[in-house]
């Protein structure tokens, strides 16, 4: 079934030749004869808002045209609709996670293609929980530590001209500055520690690394990476993430769970799809409402 009525929703400052890739790809969904609207976000927030005034049936797509966090916005804008359209994607961020996870091209005629036509794929995304604040969605992961600090200490003026070489300079002075503390993490009702979490509702991490093998957006549930919080142990833990073996690695517990809190001290910051979305204690807990997304197979 071709979609003939779609909504984009653009993040303006995600990624470099942001604006050139989407209109390529604005063109090619027209050519294809599709009827495209176009609003751009002004701000932090903006695409949740775009996405949840989107009338019941007025779309048969929206799409979340940035990055992640820009696809992360619009989701949790989808999901207070009553009958949501598909979620398409144009990735054009940094990372580009979930458009790695489900394998779309990057390509705009072959994109395009995909959005016009291709079937849709069920995600069920993450909720984090946080006291005094509304739930949050999460479609890829969610996690404290090394990587929630990574990212809420990176520059976004050099993350906008070096892309992930930005995270690189952070990762460096997070492991110089060491210190991590330990976390209380609960799983299902059963108690871990750990210097780092990763809660991973996907298989790939930081862009095609791939983390948790054995997680998978089409169903409820997590896999939960424990990592140890030494300088040591996160440089051992990076070469295996490089290597695709993370989870595999002697210093690395991995658990399966639907149900998680993690509470360590006061302030700690908790990222979610690469982007600063809270601090500590939070609850997390796998959605019964899945969000419906546009792949290529």
């Amino acid at each position: 079934m071709s979609r003939k009525r779609i909504l984009i929703i653009h993040n303006p400052t995600s990624g470099r030749r942001n604006a050139e890739v989407m209109a390529t790809v604005a063109v090619r969904l027209t050519d294809l004869g599709a009827r495209v609207d176009i609003r751009v976000t002004e701000g932090s927030g903006h695409a949740s808002e775009l996405a949840a005034e989107v009338e019941t049936d007025s779309q048969d797509c929206i799409i979340a045209a940035g990055g992640d966090g820009t696809v992360n916005e619009v989701m949790n804008g989808m999901i207070k609709l009553d009958a949501a359209p598909p979620l398409g994607i144009i990735p054009l961020g940094t990372a580009n996670v979930l458009a790695h996870e489900i394998d779309l091209p990057l390509k705009a005629a072959g994109l395009a293609r995909v959005l016009f036509e291709g079937p849709t794929r069920v995600l069920y995304p993450g909720i984090v929980n946080s006291a005094g604040e509304s739930p949050r969605l999460f479609a890829q992961m969610t996690g404290a530590g090394l990587d929630a600090r990574i990212v809420a200490g990176v520059n976004p003026a050099l993350k906008r001209l070096f892309g992930k070489g930005a995270y690189g300079v952070e990762t460096m002075a997070q492991w110089l500055r060491g210190g991590l503390p330990s976390y209380d993490i609960c799983i299902d009702g059963e108690k871990f520690k750990a210097g780092s979490v990763i809660i991973a509702n996907g298989k790939l991490y930081g862009g095609k690394f791939v983390a948790a093998p054995m997680a998978d957006i089409s169903t409820p549930g997590f896999q939960v990476l424990l990592l140890p919080g030494g300088r040591l142990a996160m440089l051992g833990n990076a070469a295996a993430l490089f290597a695709g073996r993370l989870s595999q690695s002697r210093d690395v517990r991995v658990v399966t769970g639907h149900k998680i809190s993690l509470n360590g001290p006061m302030g700690e910051p908790l990222q979610a799809d690469g982007d600063l979305l809270g601090h500590l204690p939070v609850t997390v807990e796998a959605s019964e409402k899945p969000v419906m997304v546009v792949t290529p197979e």
